[in-house]
This record gives structure tokens, C-alpha cells and sequence, in this order.
């Protein structure tokens, strides 16, 4: 596990912004999200390109953000301008989808799709699907056919289901380890096409 990497090879590292998802859009464009500081990043992904690395833009979703953000964030999808402790960045048309966790207690845990416009600097939270609970680490979600979004939380009782664009669950199912075995909260589940 990275952290304990950090204290063994890097002594005296401290993970201060938790990079906990990258994902590649078709121009080989990385995109990173950062757990800890609210953040995602745009960077140049192609080891060919003379500007390999450069980082293109950043989205900071609240003021924990320890970066200048290069967009001024609103939401038209239920007023919230924030997001927080994100995870599974990806691209989508348009812009980007991420697991919002939120920070807040008093906050659901959201599946949020945000528009850019990177010349005129603005973020656009478009849809905003909040899941019914709190679910404080990680995460992720996918689009299913039909229009349901798979997701999981990593709550008080940890579980994969899907949810309707109304936040209603449609399907569920739960999982208990031992507390014996060490097990781990769900933090992802992929949509699979059987034959």
C-alpha cells in the first residue's frame, strides 16, 4: 500500500493530497484526482508530446483545495457549487464524472457530472445524484443501460447497487467480512456484459 511505502522509502513522506484515481481520454489526456485537497487535475499524458506532464488546467471543488483553481465552479444541477474527497475522476463529453464524497456529515454522497469550459473558466455541476446516505471513502460509478448508474457505499453498511436519476435505489446487495479477515469496505464495482 502506498502509505506504508511512503513511511518505509520515503521516511518522513506525509500523503498530503491522496491522488486516488486517474483515468485517460482519447488524446491521451490524464486526468487525477486528489482526495485530500479537493482537486482534480488535467495533464498532458502523451510521453511523446514536448509537454509531456504539463498540467493543463485544475478544478478545485471547495476551499480546503490547496491549489488556484482554474475555473469558477457553480452548479445548475441542485445549487451545490462544491465537491469534496472526490474520487473516479473520468472524462465525459463535455467535461468530467466523479464520485463526490463530501467532507460534510450533514452531506449525502453525490454522482456528480461537471461541464467545462476551459476558455471561458467555468464548471458547470450538471447532474448531481445524491445516493441516500453518507459514504466517507472511496467510491466510484458507472453508467448502465437503461439510464441507472452502478455505484457502491462504503458506509455503515457497506453495499454495490444502482440508483435511478432520481437517487432512488433499484437494486442492492450487501456485504459483511469477519471482522476477523480484515476486510474492506467495497470501493468499486464494474459493469460486466455476460454472455
Amino acid at each position: 500500500m502506498l502509505w506504508r511505502l511512503l513511511g518505509v522509502g520515503f521516511p518522513g513522506a506525509v500523503d498530503f493530497a491522496h491522488s486516488n484515481a486517474i483515468a485517460v481520454d482519447d488524446e491521451h489526456n490524464v486526468y487525477i484526482s486528489y482526495r485530500y485537497v479537493d482537486t482534480i487535475h488535467k495533464v498532458v499524458g502523451d510521453p511523446s508530446h514536448m509537454d509531456f506532464g504539463e498540467v493543463l488546467w485544475t478544478l478545485v471543488g471547495s476551499e480546503q483545495g490547496s491549489f488556484d483553481s482554474d475555473f469558477v465552479l457553480t452548479s445548475s444541477a441542485d445549487g451545490i457549487d462544491t465537491f469534496g474527497s472526490p474520487h473516479h475522476v473520468r472524462p465525459i463529453p463535455g467535461g468530467i464524472a466523479l464520485y463526490d464524497n463530501r467532507w460534510s456529515g450533514e452531506g449525502e454522497t453525490r454522482l456528480i457530472e461537471i461541464m467545462l469550459d476551459e476558455s471561458a473558466g467555468t464548471a458547470d455541476i450538471v447532474t448531481a445524484i445524491g445516493v441516500g446516505e453518507r459514504c466517507p471513502i472511496q467510491g466510484s460509478w458507472f453508467d448502465l443501460p437503461g439510464g441507472d448508474k452502478l455505484t457502491v457505499c462504503s458506509g455503515e453498511q457497506p453495499s454495490v447497487f444502482t440508483v435511478d436519476s432520481a437517487g432512488t435505489h433499484t437494486w442492492e446487495v450487501h456485504f459483511e467480512c469477519p471482522p476477523s479477515t480484515g476486510g474492506r469496505a467495497p470501493y468499486r464495482a464494474l459493469p460486466v456484459t455476460l454472455p
